[in-house]
């Protein structure tokens, strides 16, 4: 082999190494930023299942102790269920990951209920739950729900 020969395949092998590099480098970074964004969504689903949870928890408590002192409130609970429910959904939360944002909104519609959304921003995903006051026993349930909001 002559010098040229050599210093030939030295610059061949040093690309491939260089490329071999960059590919590997990039697939851990792809790795890691998935890893990462389903990290996220673990957290936040857990988050929203724990806000669901103690609302019912909350809801059965405040039923237990309407229908314990007179039945017959069912009226005055559906007035104030919504605005009760805002309040529970609100509090003692917990912190949610970097770049998350929670919302509780009603729905555009008539609907009565309310709209819990995360939108994780990052990644431009959302994840939306509707509560309503007769789904946690808060009054008597109304007429069904025919909403295209709701995909019913």
């Amino acid at each position: 082999m002559n010098l040229i020969e050599i210093t030939m395949a030295m610059l061949v092998f040093s690309l491939a190494a260089n490329t071999s590099l960059q590919l590997w480098s990039s697939g851990a970074r792809w790795s890691q930023t998935n890893a990462e964004q389903q990290e996220t969504l673990r957290r936040v689903d857990a988050h929203l299942l724990r806000s669901e949870h103690s609302l019912r928890l909350a809801a059965l408590a405040v039923v237990a102790g309407v229908e314990a002192e007179d039945p017959d409130q069912s009226a005055a609970r559906c007035a104030a269920a919504g605005q009760w429910m805002a309040e529970q959904l609100l509090s003692g939360a917990g912190a949610l990951p970097v770049g998350v944002q929670r919302q509780v909104s009603a729905p555009s519609s008539g609907v009565d209920g309310l709209w819990l959304t995360y939108r994780i921003e990052p990644m431009g995903l959302e994840r939306r739950r509707l509560f309503t006051a007769a789904a946690h026993g808060l009054c008597p349930p109304a007429a069904p729900i025919s909403d295209p909001e709701v995909g019913t």
